[in-house]
């Protein structure tokens, strides 16, 4: 194996960073909202998720999140019942500047993906004692930090990022038969805010999520049609609709007639069809 060399700046060029709580927060429902800290604050979530709200910005933070509160800046947290988290507090002349080197911005403030960093949080905090409590959370921090940085596009919102929203689009192209998903749905798996997604989609595709939804799910019902089904309900399952009798009315708006009629006429074609053979 080669050996690896990477240039390290000088200590007394980087502005330290102090640590000052390190917690495991499993009962937050007791505590008195909207919080507010002196200090920069880092959650890693551990389990379950929650809406997390500062000034007009929401977003929904599941497990496996990260995401930071500034000094003397209110925000509140509408959790789950099993929603628990862990969160260091820091302060020092250099927080906010390492902040921003890192690409992140009070505008831009939950990221999704840090599962792995769940277990490693964990058990940090169970090996603290007087002797290494800050050496072992300042170590936390700055590691957990250095998955950051101002060129990793997948920590941009995705109106920045036509990565992410591409891969929003192709989830729902993949399960756009569960009859159970919508934007809620889509919102909690991506870590964005019900109001914002509808924005991107108004955006990016000219049309809200049920239109972009109903038009993939009716395009899927008149091919299994096109392909021999006759079924209604299988066909309505298949297209990610629970009620068959409300498929029907959805595929009639659309195209002007049931789909017991699309299948008659299709029948009548293939019919003629054959004849004219």
């Amino acid at each position: 194996m080669n050996s690896i060399c990477q240039l390290v700046p000088d200590k007394e060029t980087q502005k330290r960073l102090e640590a000052v709580y390190f917690v495991y927060e499993t009962e937050f429902q007791k505590l008195e909202q909207p919080f507010r800290s002196f200090y920069y604050t880092l959650h890693l979530v551990t389990h379950g998720s929650a809406e997390i709200t500062r000034g007009k910005e929401s977003y929904t933070a599941r497990e496996g999140s990260l995401f930071f509160t500034y000094p003397n800046d209110p925000y509140t947290v509408r959790g789950t019942r099993d929603f628990t988290y862990m969160y260091i507090s820091f302060c020092g002349e250099g927080a906010g500047e390492l902040l921003q080197h890192c690409g992140i911005r009070k505008e831009n403030f939950v990221f999704s993906g840090f599962d792995r960093l769940i277990e490693f949080w964990q058990n940090c905090i169970r090996r603290i004692n007087h002797v290494n409590a800050n050496m072992l959370t300042e170590s936390v921090l700055y590691y957990t930090l250095s998955f950051f940085h101002p060129d990793e596009t997948r920590f941009l919102p995705p109106d920045r990022n036509t990565h992410v929203f591409d891969s929003i689009l192709t989830y729902i192209d993949n399960n756009f038969s569960d009859p159970d998903l919508s934007l809620r749905k889509i919102a909690d798996i991506f870590s964005y805010t019900e109001k914002y997604l509808s924005h991107l989609f108004k955006k990016n595709q000219g049309e809200n999520f049920n239109a972009y939804l109903t038009r993939h799910r009716l395009a899927h019902a008149v091919e299994c049609m096109d392909k021999g089904m006759v079924g209604l309900g299988e066909i309505a399952s298949a297209a990610g609709y629970y009620d068959p009798l409300y498929f029907s009315k959805v595929f009639k708006k659309t195209y002007g007639m049931t789909p017991r009629l699309y299948i008659r006429a299709r029948k009548e074609r293939l019919a003629e069809e054959a004849h004219k053979g």
